[in-house]
């Protein structure tokens, strides 16, 4: 998977704002923010978000991994983000209900639905985004998450932390973001201006 150029993310973001596209960007935002992948988003339930706890649990059955529970950090201002979104999140009626979710089949996608949306229908809503902004064929919205992880990294992120926050069970899976970065990056980046490991004088 390839990775989104700081301007191909901008233009996405824009393209959703200015077309009235909040949840195409919300599911980008989870899949880039969170690590998650575009199924584990389509089955979060209202009741799996904690902001208490700024986590998303995935039940047995809902995460990649269906025999085992799944747990996503919510770093602030993804927390933030979904707090502005015209959900009750405390609503026990909501609990339920799918975040990104549908009320009857073939109804419109929105927030809140009784059932879950299918994956088909917001690859249709982004292939429209990728015609009109021209983007590769080769950059999905599973490049998302790739491209979150990469950017993690350049902004600091050990391995360890992007182990977490994918919720792997060992090292060597999240090495592929590695790989990614080295792809991405020149080398000049890494020419640090200071060295605080020796004085070199």
């Amino acid at each position: 998977h390839k990775v989104y150029s700081q301007d191909e993310l901008q233009a996405i973001v824009k393209y959703c704002d200015d077309n009235g596209k909040v949840v195409l960007k919300t599911i980008i935002y989870l899949v880039y923010g969170s690590q998650m992948r575009i199924s584990e988003v389509l089955r979060i339930q209202i009741k799996d978000i904690q902001f208490s706890r700024n986590r998303i649990v995935l039940p047995k059955g809902k995460a990649k991994v269906k025999n085992k529970e799944k747990i996503v950090l919510l770093d602030e201002p993804v927390k933030q983000y979904l707090l502005t979104l015209r959900v009750d999140f405390s609503n026990p009626d909501l609990q339920d209900h799918y975040l990104i979710g549908i009320s009857k089949k073939f109804s419109k996608v929105k927030f809140a639905g009784e059932l879950p949306s299918s994956k088909d229908t917001v690859d249709t809503h982004f292939k429209a985004l990728k015609k009109t902004l021209g983007l590769p064929a080769n950059k999905t919205l599973y490049s998302f998450k790739h491209t979150g992880n990469v950017n993690l990294m350049l902004d600091g992120a050990d391995l360890l932390e992007l182990m977490i926050k994918n919720g792997h069970s060992k090292i060597s899976q999240t090495e592929t973001y590695l790989r990614q970065l080295i792809e991405q990056v020149p080398e000049l980046k890494y020419v640090r201006k200071t060295r605080e490991d020796l004085a070199f004088n």
